[in-house]
């Protein structure tokens, strides 16, 4: 029997980089770093959707206010499964960004602490969250999600985490639900000063 090694190079992938720039459109920071955070809730969406349908309840995960709830439970076919693509301001789903630092683990359901999306003290202005198509040169298969984050508050705010979280109507009750996939723990603080600019961009991978 011939038994081979797996390839380092298969499987999915996930890195972030924050790009910061001063209140003229500079560039002052950049980061990038591999995603370690995919959390258990991923697993089970993604498991979920290879198992049964779009009202299967097939699984059992906790949403971003930490209530278990059946998955997946979709109200219509109207609805969104998973959807990450959110509005200007809406701070609990979509790329999410908070000022918590308490370590990953892949039981976590939310952010330690979200940021709000907003003016007022302590929040920044959230823009839409964007999902890219796919791209990548072979045997890469890529695809982006992105958001842009700005300081409107007129004083410093601090980002020590960043993740994504997806929205699913229940067919139960009807209600919208969020449910975190992926949480990252920054090495460093990020600090926006007034009228800074950031912004988040995941890139998922997958190879063949």
């Amino acid at each position: 029997m011939v038994e081979e090694k797996p390839s380092k190079k298969l499987g999915i992938t996930l890195q972030y980089t924050i790009e910061i720039r001063d209140k003229d459109g500079k560039v002052i920071r950049k980061i990038t770093k591999e995603s370690r955070s995919i959390l258990k809730n991923f697993a089970s969406i993604l498991r979920s959707l290879m198992w049964g349908d779009c009202v299967s309840k097939n699984v059992t995960i906790k949403d971003i206010y930490g209530t278990s709830r059946t998955y997946p439970d979709l109200n219509s076919t109207n609805d969104f499964m998973f959807f990450v693509r959110s509005s200007s301001n809406i701070n609990f789903f979509g790329i999410v960004v908070g000022s918590g630092d308490t370590p990953v683990t892949r039981n976590d359901y939310k952010l330690a602490t979200y940021i709000l999306g907003g003016t007022g003290s302590g929040m920044l202005s959230m823009f839409d969250t964007l999902v890219e198509a796919v791209d990548g040169t072979p045997p890469d298969s890529k695809w982006n999600v992105a958001r842009i984050f700005m300081n409107q508050s007129g004083g410093d705010v601090t980002v020590k985490e960043i993740g994504i979280a997806g929205e699913h109507r229940h067919f139960t009750d009807g209600q919208y639900r969020y449910y975190q996939m992926v949480r990252d723990v920054l090495p460093a603080p990020q600090t926006l000063t007034p009228l800074q600019q950031m912004t988040v961009t995941y890139t998922w991978k997958v190879t063949a």
